[in-house]
């Protein structure tokens, strides 16, 4: 096929997937659309016509496709991740990969049109350069008879960009006629079917059957249009949703200090009601994870109920004031029930997410004020005697990753010096917060108000203020979330919880099926370490709420020096008024996956995705080809009878030919001793000897002996060490790796049959 011939149809091929992306219109904006698509099309068009144009084959192929979509494909299709939007950065190669798996599921549970960024620009660019390349490399391979086939790439294509679409229909008549007019005349001309004389027949086939069917949408009875998007439950994402920690303060103020929050009956003996476990900690906000891009943190679904692998309860849960969209838990839920009517109850049933990792439950958007539930829990020992937890190592919990604190490390560091296991170091933690002092900022007596007030908020600069501003004052989630940061900087699995803990502080410890009413000021927040073989321990490093800042100035000096005047105290900051902690903002689909990445360091992640990238597809392709030459070689030395095993013995030298590059294959007329006469001066011997032993074995009507093939086997051999002699590493490396050999010989020998898979008989 002529270079124009190639480009011609993979102009009609891109044609054909543009118009299949049609349904695509309503879901994105149209700068971002158009430029994903426009490029898929044209870098998929490219690759296939510049790889027919070479004779590479399969793998390589695919080699180059893989590079041409990590190189080009952030610039086209994840511009807010590229560097300059243009150059490959890290982090546009790390979602190039991830998102061929999951940007479908996140599309499908997004509002549309979708916003700029957010890397949804995949999807389109996926579709268009995949189906150009596969679509354009099929009707340019394939002989005239079978490149039919490649019709069907489009039509694949326009069938997953209406499942990706919505109930907007965009040109569904033009664009279907557009579709199938171009398949038609596409198929007939590169079949070689093509007529002129029957254009006005197929015109008015078209314009009938166009017809008919306008006629019949719009006489038949109205449907419902069937989307994916609109039957498939959104996933939850946590992050959608501000931290509950953040929020720790208003439970202490007057409007829900003294309210009625919870009803708890049934709460085993030691037990605790968690509101929300927070593993993902920004430097700023500890919040809840679960999802693909937490390690360790699990996922939120519906509630399964598992094995019960330790005690069972039943919990029953009144919520009579929900603040958030968390629902309290008690263990680890294995089902609920609602006290509503049936099909309310069920409702909310199916609308309940768990994560079965944590134990955290949410409702979104929100549970109604007085929702009443039950829980099937299993729980353990939550906090078990401290020379279990003293002999205790670090557990196999994997915690997502995690800001770092530099004072809090070296905080921890000094603690813990002495500490032998990772339980030690966590009862160490404990106790060092412990001797700090209390304060949540709210005015009266022993909270301290006036020179040691304790601002709100639990971020890096916080907890560096609470460890290293002379005096230790805090309350419940400044002490909790420095635990749980002093912790992971030992490499001890760590995170936050928040709720109610009636056993622990300074309530009694409760009954067996204990009964309770919480109040607002009952909530708190402590930390759960991960040791091995007790699970998620809990710790509580907040000091009893009687340890008040003034305190301090009533203790007498542990070691005072009559020697020298002692200075006076310094003055501490100014007590703020206390604020409530501003929500982060959720991330929405226009909202790009990760941070803008620097142009300082972009050209240098440019490289190194770049190069690692090529190294890894050329691997593979140079993998599969030997792989795919070893198998060959074993298959002819083992094949059937000795005659059989001697002509693949003349096959096999054929091909070493054929990758050295040393003889070009000529007409299929050509006689193995005139091929032998052919090659290489070295070798012409050899190959006309064993050019005449496979004669005698195919055409001497002797039957051959194993003697007589394994005496050619010796001889091939030998041959392709004479072959190689005074080539250099690099030729014989190339002839190693090369798939030239792999396809069949053509008429002239020169690459893929345009004709069928048979070959050469000289070979």
């Amino acid at each position: 096929m002529t270079s124009a011939g190639r480009l011609t149809h993979a102009a009609a091929i891109a044609a054909l997937v543009a118009v299949a992306l049609a349904p695509l219109a309503p879901v994105f904006t149209w700068p971002g659309l158009i430029r994903a698509v426009l490029g898929g099309l044209c870098l998929g068009g490219a690759v296939a016509v510049l790889a027919a144009r070479r004779g590479l084959a399969p793998l390589p192929t695919l080699a180059v496709a893989v590079c041409a979509y990590l190189v080009v494909g952030p610039a086209l299709a994840v511009p807010e991740l590229a560097a300059w939007r243009l150059l490959p950065t890290l982090a546009s190669e790390q979602w190039l990969a991830s998102g061929l798996i999951t940007v479908w599921r996140r599309l499908l549970t997004v509002p549309v049109p979708v916003l700029p960024g957010g890397g949804f620009g995949l999807a389109p660019f996926v579709l268009a350069y995949t189906g150009t390349g596969v679509g354009a490399s099929l009707a340019i391979r394939l002989p005239h008879r079978r490149a039919a086939w490649a019709a069907l790439v489009p039509l694949a294509v326009s069938v997953v960009a209406i499942i990706l679409g919505t109930r907007q229909v965009v040109l569904a008549v033009p664009a279907g006629v557009a579709m199938g007019l171009g398949l038609l005349a596409w198929v007939s001309v590169r079949s070689r079917a093509f007529q002129p004389r029957r254009l006005v027949a197929l015109a008015v086939i078209v314009a009938v059957g166009a017809g008919a069917g306008i006629v019949v949408a719009g006489t038949g009875p109205a449907r419902e249009r069937l989307v994916v998007r609109d039957r498939l439950t959104p996933p939850f994402d946590p992050r959608d949703y501000p931290s509950p920690l953040s929020g720790y303060r208003r439970y202490l103020k007057a409007s829900l200090k003294s309210k009625t929050l919870l009803r708890v009956r049934g709460l085993p003996a030691g037990g605790v009601v968690k509101l929300a476990v927070m593993d993902r900690f920004d430097g700023v906000l500890w919040n809840v994870a679960g999802g693909d891009e937490d390690q360790g943190s699990g996922n939120f679904g519906r509630m399964v109920a598992g094995p019960a692998q330790g005690k069972t309860a039943t919990v029953h849960l009144q919520d009579h004031d929900s603040q958030t969209v968390w629902l309290y838990s008690v263990g680890s839920p294995r089902a609920i029930e609602f006290a509503a009517a049936g099909a309310q109850a069920g409702s909310l049933r199916e609308s309940v997410r768990t994560n079965s990792l944590t134990g955290t439950m949410a409702l979104p958007p929100s549970p109604p004020d007085g929702i009443e539930y039950s829980l099937d829990t299993v729980w353990s020992a939550y906090r078990p005697g401290e020379s279990a937890i003293a002999a205790a190592g670090a557990g196999p919990a994997v915690s997502p990753s995690s800001a770092n604190v530099q004072a809090a490390a070296m905080t921890a560091a000094s603690v813990t010096a002495r500490a032998p296991t990772a339980g030690a170091k966590a009862l160490a933690l404990e106790r060092f917060l412990q001797d700090g002092y209390y304060s949540d900022g709210q005015t009266g007596p022993g909270q301290g108000s006036g020179r040691y007030g304790a601002l709100a908020g639990h971020g890096a600069e916080r907890l560096s203020t609470l460890l290293t501003g002379g005096l230790m004052v805090g309350d419940a989630e400044q002490y909790a979330s420095a635990m749980a940061v002093m912790a992971r900087s030992l490499d001890l699995p760590a995170r936050v919880v928040m709720g109610f803990a009636p056993g622990y502080g300074e309530r009694a410890d409760p009954a067996d099926g204990g009964e309770y009413t919480f109040k607002g000021a009952d909530m708190t927040a402590w930390t759960e370490v991960n040791l091995d073989g007790l699970g998620w321990v809990g710790f509580f490093p907040t000091p009893n709420r009687q340890d008040s800042p003034e305190r301090a100035d009533q203790r007498p000096d542990p070691k005072p020096n009559p020697e020298w005047a002692q200075p006076p105290p310094p003055e501490p900051r100014a007590s703020l008024p206390p604020e409530e902690d501003l929500a982060p903002v959720p991330v929405g689909a226009g909202e790009p996956l990760t941070p803008g990445v620097r142009p300082v360091w972009g050209l240098a992640s440019v490289v190194a995705a770049t190069v690692s990238a090529l190294v890894t597809a050329l691997m593979i392709a140079a993998a599969g080809v030997a792989a795919a030459k070893g198998g060959r070689r074993r298959r002819r030395f083992s094949r059937g009878t000795p005659a059989l095993k001697i002509m693949a013995g003349w096959e096999e030298v054929v091909d070493q030919l054929r990758d050295l590059g040393l003889v070009r294959l000529p007409a299929a007329s050509v006689t193995r001793l005139e091929l032998a006469r052919a090659g290489p001066a070295r070798a012409q011997a050899s190959l006309v000897r064993l050019a005449g032993l496979t004669d005698a074995a195919a055409f001497g009507g002797v039957a051959a002996s194993g003697t007589d093939a394994a005496r050619c086997w010796e001889e091939v051999k030998g041959v392709g060490e004479i072959l190689k002699t005074g080539l250099s590493w690099w030729r014989r490396l190339w002839a190693a790796l090369t798939p030239r050999s792999l396809w069949p010989v053509t008429k002239t020998g020169g690459g893929p049959s345009g004709r069928s898979g048979r070959r050469n008989p000289c070979g």
